[in-house]
């Protein structure tokens, strides 16, 4: 029998994803995986069913107090069904792009919050002897570092299939508690003393940090909170930034598109310039936004790039889940159309914002949205995302995954396309997860911010193409088993690499996208 009668708060930053959700606007981290084989709705329920004692937060819902005064907690769901988190879906013709439309209806849908805040869908019918799975947990739960334990946790290293329990899992939860009025509001007035002692606290660091800073910025070797960095990045950042193609308030149904490129060709760029895999992957994403927006007619000379890059501020051995993330924001030249002038770009905007330490501010800034008093923040942060003032235009992730193949149920786990969510009018972002030597590159935006979206793997194919061939880095022709076939066709049509997706010049780029 699993005991899961543990209790606690929600945290005052993890509150501030609850609160800013909507309907049809959903702030769920999500994952979409192939497997290889047909996986049994039956057997695979059962298995993670079994799982369950090792993730225990999968059997706590949230219990709000009376009229949000106070912040909500985690309580064992008394009356959680396994059934009511697994299910299955068949697709009607089993293709990908029947699939990814699929993919986009679920990532886009919110999660219903009177039981544990995950589900997984298992995806039937598609082509290839392939079967889908949709992993979808709400970020108030985990953040994307978190998602990947959750996975190795559900998944398995070993090809043979594991023995499942014969007895269904037993679980001892009481009946959920309830505040009243009166403890509410004494737990809304100690969390808004509580959060103002944070802010001060926080304060007080940054200007110690700054302090302390002062002398080796004065002798020039660095350290610490950089003042001029600083208010370069604040400077910059409050310039709204100019309105891209899908920076719209997003409405409708979600799309979705992905696209791979092995990550020992990324790596390559490590030897030949001396930068990393996320100065190469946020490189790729400036230069494909670029090129979008010039198919769309729009002007990027003298434009900036804003760009919100979720980092992770946990140690190596933290495997705990939950939300331990930051925000580091990026101000990138738009119109730079040499790539590796564009690299180093992009290495010198990451340079200064940590220089400035732009996510502590940020961080900051959460915190003091975080001492508002919570019926506050329940009633208006909901309208604050809708304002028509743009904070940056994607949001771009890179989490690192496991390099090793990972099996459910003895099936071989092929490819895991991650995503973030959208929010106001980003009505775009892109998440990228390496597992087992590829890069998985996802997009994801709102049907009415970005219409084309199938046109974004071409034009990464084709940045990623000039890149390699300003750099010198040659890339062989003869692809990975893991990249889907393609027609003969269209392996020639790149000499300087990246034959598995097929390029367009502009024009034909053009003509696609207005099809």
């Amino acid at each position: 029998m699993l005991d899961a009668r543990h209790t606690k708060s929600l945290s005052s930053e993890d509150a501030l994803w609850l609160y800013l959700e909507q309907k049809g606007k959903p702030l769920n981290i999500a994952a979409t995986c192939i497997f290889e084989g047909f996986i049994p709705l039956d057997l695979c329920t059962r298995y993670i069913e079994s799982k369950l004692p090792q993730i225990p937060q999968f059997l706590q819902r949230l219990v709000s107090p009376p009229l949000n005064l106070g912040l909500p907690t985690w309580q064992p769901d008394p009356r959680f069904n396994i059934q009511n988190h697994v299910r299955e879906i068949t697709l009607e013709r089993g293709t990908e792009a029947e699939f990814k439309e699929v993919v986009g209806e679920m990532i886009g849908s919110n999660l219903d919050f009177r039981r544990p805040l995950w589900d997984l869908t298992l995806v039937h019918g598609l082509k290839g002897n392939r079967t889908g799975l949709i992993v979808r947990i709400h970020h108030c739960l985990a953040d994307g570092t978190s998602g990947v334990v959750v996975m190795e946790t559900l998944l398995g290293v070993s090809p043979i299939c594991p023995e499942l329990p014969k007895r269904k899992v037993k679980i001892q939860a009481p009946p959920l508690q309830r505040k009243s009025l009166l403890e509410g509001l004494l737990d809304s007035c100690f969390t808004v003393v509580e959060r103002s002692v944070d802010v001060h606290f926080r304060l007080f660091e940054m200007a110690q940090g700054a302090v302390a800073a002062a002398p080796k910025a004065l002798s020039g070797n660095g350290g610490g909170l950089d003042i001029a960095s600083a208010a370069e990045i604040i400077g910059e950042f409050a310039k709204f930034p100019c309105k891209l193609p899908f920076n719209v308030m997003g409405k409708g149904r979600q799309v979705y598109d992905w696209a791979e490129i092995p990550l020992d060709q990324i790596k390559a760029f490590k030897g030949v310039c001396g930068v990393t895999v996320n100065d190469v992957v946020l490189t790729l994403i400036t230069d494909v936004i670029r090129r979008y927006a010039e198919l769309h007619g729009r002007n990027v000379e003298g434009r900036a790039l804003h760009i919100l890059v979720p980092i992770k501020m946990r140690s190596k051995d933290d495997t705990e889940i939950g939300n331990k993330v930051g925000n580091l924001p990026l101000s990138v030249p738009l119109d730079i159309r040499d790539p590796i002038k564009l690299l180093f770009a992009v290495r010198k905007a990451i340079a200064l914002s940590r220089k400035a330490r732009a996510s502590e501010i940020i961080g900051f800034l959460g915190t003091l949205v975080g001492a508002v008093p919570t019926p506050l923040q329940a009633a208006l942060l909901p309208q604050f995302i809708e304002l028509p003032v743009p904070l940056a235009n994607p949001a771009v992730t890179n989490v690192p995954g496991p390099q090793s193949p990972l099996y459910l149920l003895g099936h071989k786990m092929l490819s895991c396309y991650p995503s973030i969510p959208l929010g106001g009018d980003m009505g775009f972002s892109s998440a990228v997860l390496s597992y087992n030597g590829v890069a998985h590159f996802a997009f994801c935006g709102y049907q009415n911010a970005i219409t084309d979206i199938a046109v974004v793997e071409k034009l990464l194919a084709t940045s990623f193409a000039e890149l390699c061939k300003g750099a010198g880095v040659c890339i062989p022709r003869k692809q990975p088993d893991i990249k889907r076939k393609q027609p003969d066709k269209a392996r020639s049509a790149n000499e300087s690499g990246v034959p598995a997706i097929p390029l367009l010049s502009e024009p034909e780029t053009r003509r696609a996208a207005n099809a």
